[in-house]
């Protein structure tokens, strides 16, 4: 396919994505969660903060992570007024970016018809454009991630110091956006250490103006809150909250809890302040050491409702706030599934060709793999998935472009040879379908229970500060329990 060509059909999916994402915005318009969020949730949070931010009176800390309502926000209502569908109308031209950003990386890493492909998978992915009218992160989240895998594939082939101050950047804001993606740190110091190796001046040069850069954009805001609080928090006061949601005995593998573990652990770190023995991090780390194999079950769960197919709802719910968008409704429209399993397809076929192991491969599918593990270490919400979606779209094109290859050349000679990798590619392609519709489910009807027995033989173990408290299931959501009221004995 010509160069030109390819170029035109991106930009033309970039302009179908674009117009997608602002049809949603005019049709959710009226939604009491795009123009009057409920009090309590995290979009009205955000836009108060961001308006008393645009009036120039600052929060008593940045509790949340800051980049979103403190910069972003600011800006949407700078540029399209003080409405709150200003955030819509900037997160469509951002969800169009992404979709073009994917696209150019699909075409760098595998072919122009693998971006092509990966900008329309992206371009009509449904909880993506479902988002964009809403004040939440997810949709900057998921530019911010399709950035930094784009910038690494750019900057493999020629190396400057200026493009790693672009990657720093890039990552900053999105550590700013979401703290998860301090995870993501790893992947992209081994990209500078393999595209150096054996070069130490350059590979020193570029990992400290990475980190200085990276570690500048934080500082304004550490430095806030180190002056409110009186302690070192870093750029959002909000990880011990994070961890004791996601991290303590009774804590779902999906979803938001409020435990009685969580409220002792933050009373405790709130009213002893300053002492490590009774931080969070500490609580947590003293937990997981009693009860390892609870842990590690409960992140088993986690893993599996990543890649699970259904959404957990948070804030907001597809099937009542997605109810007033017909093009919602469309079947054209793409839901999680596809581009996970075809995704996790593609990640395969990558490792295993031996044409595609390379330096920028290895690096998309390594920045698909941290954000999981960043994901699983917290909680499992739809939109903290959401981001993976853009990198998943893009391993998905180059599935595509193999099914093509391969149905195009058993077309043309169809023997046994040709019919062999065919079949050999599909079944390739469906085991992580399974995997992505039945792993949790199968999990919790088949194994669940005799994990449990091992991991909690006692049932779930929990401290209100006071008590001891036993419970003999499992975490509540999405368990697969229901709880029963049993009424006392008597006699």
């Amino acid at each position: 396919m010509r160069k030109d060509k390819t170029s035109t059909i991106l930009l033309i999916l970039t302009g179908l994505a674009v117009l997608l994402r602002l049809i949603v915005v005019w049709e959710l318009r009226h939604s009491r969660a795009v123009a009057d969020p409920p009090p309590g949730t995290d979009m009205r949070t955000y836009w108060n903060l961001a308006a008393a931010i645009a009036e120039g009176r600052w929060p008593d800390e940045f509790y949340y992570q800051p980049f979103y309502y403190s910069v972003f926000l600011p800006f949407a209502r700078l540029l399209f007024g003080s409405s709150v569908l200003s955030a819509g109308l900037l997160q469509a031209l951002l969800g169009g970016a992404t979709v073009w950003l994917v696209g150019w990386t699909g075409w760098r890493l595998f072919s122009p018809r693998a971006g092509i492909l990966a900008a329309a998978c992206l371009a009509l992915a449904r909880f993506h454009i479902f988002y964009t009218p809403f004040a939440l992160m997810a949709v900057l989240q998921t530019f911010w991630l399709a950035a930094l895998v784009a910038i690494g594939v750019w900057l493999d082939k020629r190396s400057r110091w200026w493009q790693w101050a672009l990657l720093a950047l890039v990552f900053g804001c999105a550590n700013l956006t979401r703290g998860n993606t301090v995870m993501l740190m790893p992947g992209i110091l081994a990209l500078i250490a393999w595209r150096h190796w054996r070069q130490w001046r350059p590979m020193v040069l570029h990992g400290t103006i990475f980190l200085a850069v990276a570690l500048l954009l934080q500082l304004p805001f550490s430095w806030y809150n180190w002056r409110q609080t009186g302690s070192w928090t870093g750029p959002s006061t909000a990880a011990g909250a994070v961890l004791a949601l996601s991290n303590s005995p009774e804590s779902p593998p999906g979803g938001l809890a409020y435990t009685p573990t969580y409220e002792t652990w933050m009373a405790a770190a709130k009213q002893q302040e300053g002492r490590p023995d009774t931080s969070v991090p500490t609580l947590m780390l003293d937990w997981i050491r009693r009860e390892r194999l609870a842990w590690i079950e409960l992140k088993w769960q986690a893993f599996l409702l990543f890649w699970w197919h259904q959404e957990i709802p948070n804030n907001i719910y597809f099937a009542t706030d997605a109810a007033p968008s017909r093009l919602l409704k469309m079947p054209i429209l793409i839901d999680f599934w596809l581009p996970a399993a075809l995704g996790l397809g593609g990640m395969m076929l990558t490792l295993h060709s031996r044409g595609k192991r390379q330096r920028p491969h290895v690096y998309a599918t390594a920045m698909v793999v941290l954000y999981c593990a960043a994901t699983v270490f917290f909680y499992i919400l739809a939109r903290f998935r959401l981001p993976v979606v853009a990198l998943l779209c893009l391993f998905a094109g180059y599935a595509g472009h193999r099914l093509w290859g391969e149905l195009a050349a058993y077309r043309r000679r169809p023997g046994a040879k040709h019919r062999q990798r065919l079949l050999g590619l599909v079944i390739c392609l469906l085991l992580p379908l399974l995997f992505v519709i039945h792993a949790f489910p199968h999990y919790q009807r088949h194994w669940q229970a005799r994990a449990l027995r091992v991991a909690r033989p006692h049932g779930v173990l929990g401290f209100d500060g006071e008590n001891l408290l036993v419970y003999d299931h499992g975490p509540p959501f999405p368990g697969g329990w229901e709880l029963l009221e049993i009424a006392p004995a008597h006699g």
